[in-house]
Formats: C-alpha cells, structure tokens, sequence
C-alpha cells in the first residue's frame, strides 16, 4: 500500500490557500495548511515532517524572507522546499539553501503540479 504523500502549505492568502488544498488533494496528496510562520513551525515540530513544503515566504512573519528560509533549511535539511510567490522582490530564491524550485503565482497551476511531482520522484 503506498502511503500519501504530505504536502505542508504556507501561503499568508486564504483563497490562495484554499484553492491550492483544492487542487492538489484532488491529485492525492495530503495537504495541511499554515497562514503565518509561527503556525508554519509549530507544524513542523508538532506534526510528522512533511514530504515537500510549498511556501511564500510573504508570510506574516518575525524575520525577513532569506531568514526564515535560512531557519527553515537549518531545522529540517531534508526538506524540500517550493517557493511560490510572486517572485518580484529581485530575490534569487532558487539559489538559497533548501529550495528545490521557484514557480510564479498565477502561472498555470499545471506547472506547480508538475514541478511536485518531479520532486516527489527524487
């Protein structure tokens, strides 16, 4: 029996949320959802580690965005992380420690779902 895969999203936006959960539960995966980064972490303490962590790192938060991915990669090393934001804060995502790939918001929600699924396959 294969077990399914664990999706952890953070994302500030509800709708964005919500749709998200939507779309990829409808293609099998267990999604559990965060609003803000300290939400974000205690998932990640209290709840067994998700298999990919689909994030932007716009989140209501106590640190900047580099920081927060830099406490994220230092915590849970193993952790793949999707950065899926906006992507125009001249920011270099793909090259911080941790994150797997960068997708715009508002690009067709195929390319997150494929991008999943190639990382789900590593």
């Amino acid at each position: 029996m294969d077990r399914k895969i664990n999706i952890l999203l953070a994302d500030r936006n509800r709708h964005v949320r919500t749709f998200l959960q939507r779309e990829l539960a409808g293609e099998g995966y267990q999604v559990r959802l965060a609003a803000e980064d300290r939400e974000l972490l205690h998932l990640l303490q209290t709840d067994r580690l998700p298999d990919l962590l689909i994030l932007d790192p716009d989140l209501p938060s106590y640190s900047t965005k580099a920081e927060l991915l830099a406490l994220l990669h230092s915590l849970y090393p193993d952790l793949p992380i999707v950065v899926y934001s906006l992507l125009n804060d001249d920011r270099k995502y793909g090259e911080m420690s941790g994150v797997v790939g960068c997708l715009e918001k508002g690009e067709d929600i195929g390319f997150l779902k494929k991008l999943i699924a190639e990382v789900i396959q590593k």
